[in-house]
């Protein structure tokens, strides 16, 4: 089973296993939902060494037409996951 902390301020979630162990190489999966009611892939990856994945950083301005963010982490051995949440303030 997997466990997560979202460091929302920053935009980076860390996935750890229920031992609170770093899961490196876990692929993440992000979505958008604009303040327009649409909803659309924004980036996918993996979790580095530390479990840890910047879900927002993209070389474009589009944060600040987002809504809600939706993150679908999937591991070989623990399982998936989707966690909701808002983008950071600015």
């Amino acid at each position: 089973m997997l466990t997560y902390n979202c460091l929302d301020r920053f935009g980076v979630i860390k996935i750890m296993n229920l031992e609170r162990k770093p899961r490196p190489s876990a692929y993440i999966k992000v979505f958008a939902k604009r303040k327009d009611g649409n909803v659309e892939f924004y980036k996918d990856g993996y979790t580095d060494a530390r479990g840890k994945f910047d879900y927002v950083s993209l070389n474009t301005d589009t944060l600040l037409s987002i809504e809600k963010f939706v993150i679908l982490v999937v591991d070989d051995e623990f399982g998936s996951l989707i966690h909701e949440i808002s983008p950071p303030l600015q």
